[in-house]
Formats: C-alpha cells, sequence, structure tokens
C-alpha cells in the first residue's frame, strides 16, 4: 500500500488540487465543481482568475459528458467511458487537464479544429466565437463545437493536445488549458 501514499505526495508536489479518474455523469460533475469550488475557496483564489478557472473547468466536463466514447479499451477487452480531470495549479498558472478515449476515427477532424482555434489571434477567436453562434452551426450532439473555443477566449493560451494510439480504432486523447494567475 505504500504506493499510494507516494503517488499522493506526488500529485500535491505537482500541485494537483483536484484529480478523479472513471465515468463522468452530472452527479459526478456537479461534485467536482463543489470541489474545485472548495479548493479555490482554500487557496482564497477570487476574481477573474476564479472565474476563468471555473469556467473552463465547465467546459471540459461538459466534453467529457458529451463526448467521451464507450470504447473496448485495448489490453482489457472492456468497455470504458472512463475520463480523467485534473486541476493543478504552479506558480504562475492553472491548468485544468482532461483525458479520454475516443474513436480513431474522430482525430483528424479534432486535431484540425484545434489547430484552427491555436492558429487564430485573440481577437479572431472572438470573432469565430460570434460567427459560430450566429450561424447555428450545430451538431448531431446539440453542440456547435462551441466548448474548445470558450476554452481558449478564457484561458487566452494555446490549447495543448495530444493523441495517443491505442489501436487502429481507439486513441487516448490528452488536453490542458492553462489559465495564468
Amino acid at each position: 500500500m505504500s504506493g499510494t501514499y507516494h503517488t499522493i505526495k506526488k500529485m500535491e508536489n505537482e500541485g494537483a488540487l483536484l484529480v478523479y479518474s472513471g465515468e463522468v455523469n452530472p452527479d459526478i460533475i456537479s461534485r467536482l465543481l463543489q470541489l474545485a469550488e472548495d479548493k479555490l475557496d482554500a487557496l482564497e483564489i477570487t476574481g477573474g482568475v476564479r472565474k476563468r478557472v471555473f469556467h473552463i473547468l465547465v467546459e471540459c466536463l461538459q466534453n467529457l459528458y458529451h463526448h467521451a466514447e464507450t470504447v473496448v479499451v485495448p489490453g482489457n477487452n472492456l468497455p470504458s467511458r472512463d475520463s480523467v480531470v485534473q486541476l493543478r495549479r504552479d506558480d504562475e498558472a492553472f491548468y485544468v487537464e482532461t483525458g479520454n478515449y475516443l474513436l480513431t476515427a474522430v482525430k483528424e477532424k479534432l486535431t484540425a479544429h484545434l489547430s484552427k482555434i491555436n492558429s487564430l489571434s485573440k481577437e479572431q477567436v472572438r470573432e469565430y466565437y460570434k460567427n459560430i453562434m450566429t450561424d447555428n452551426g450545430f451538431t448531431a450532439k446539440g453542440g456547435a463545437g462551441l466548448g474548445f473555443i470558450d476554452i481558449a477566449r478564457k484561458s487566452e493560451e494555446p490549447l495543448q493536445y495530444n493523441f495517443i494510439d491505442l489501436s487502429n480504432d481507439v486513441c487516448f486523447f490528452e488536453f490542458s488549458a492553462k489559465i495564468k494567475i
């Protein structure tokens, strides 16, 4: 059991404020948001930084709830819809980090969307957001691709992401948004 203690200490040393692994559902979202709020209160984080951290965390959790795929994870051959969420802090910023399984078929479209967002200036991101809102470009899942655009607006930093190919059909999507203090 000593591994658990070392894991906790490692997370604390890396600034982890909140870590969750499992399926994301409305009840979990509510609980995680309450825990995040408690952590921000304890750190006496107020104003714009607090609002941006909380807003980005909400967007990321909603993305996981609405877009995480149920896949058969290579290696354990069991269907899973599990995701990972972490809120951490260092001296210069907060980071909202997520990971979830996706079908590899989604990878190319998601990469193009995130690359486009990262290629835009702050003003262009705002315009892109407004254009999608007025064009009503909603997807079959009810979204319009606004979540990542909104995260980029609030973080004002390039979105960090990575895909880990697990098989021909399944990949793991890692995402991170940075919110400067």
